[in-house]
C-alpha cells in the first residue's frame, strides 16, 4: 500500500491522506494469488460492487483523457495477446 500511495502522491507526498480511500480500496479489491480472491471476497464471501465511472466527452484534463482512452483499450489489448498464445 505504501508503494501505491507514493505513487499516487507523486510530488506532493504530504497529501498521502488525501489518497487513503483511493489505496483501501484498490487493495481490498485486488486479486491474490495466494488466496485465489480478493480480501473483500474473503470477507464478506461476494465481489464488491465496483462503481463504473465514464466521462461524457473530452475531460479538461490531458491525462483524465489519456487513463481513461488507455483503460478502453486495455481489454482488447489483452484479448489480442492472449490469442497469440
Amino acid at each position: 500500500m505504501e508503494g501505491y500511495l507514493c505513487c499516487v502522491t507523486g510530488e506532493l507526498p504530504k497529501k498521502w491522506v488525501d489518497h487513503l480511500s483511493s489505496a483501501k480500496l484498490w487493495y481490498n479489491t485486488k486479486f491474490h494469488p495466494t488466496t485465489r480472491m480478493t480480501p473483500f471476497d474473503a470477507l464478506y464471501g461476494y465481489p464488491p460492487s465496483m462503481p463504473k465511472i465514464t466521462l461524457q466527452g473530452d475531460s479538461l484534463v490531458e491525462a483524465v483523457d489519456y487513463t481513461t482512452k488507455t483503460r478502453e483499450q486495455i481489454p482488447k489489448i489483452l484479448q489480442h495477446n492472449l490469442r497469440k498464445v
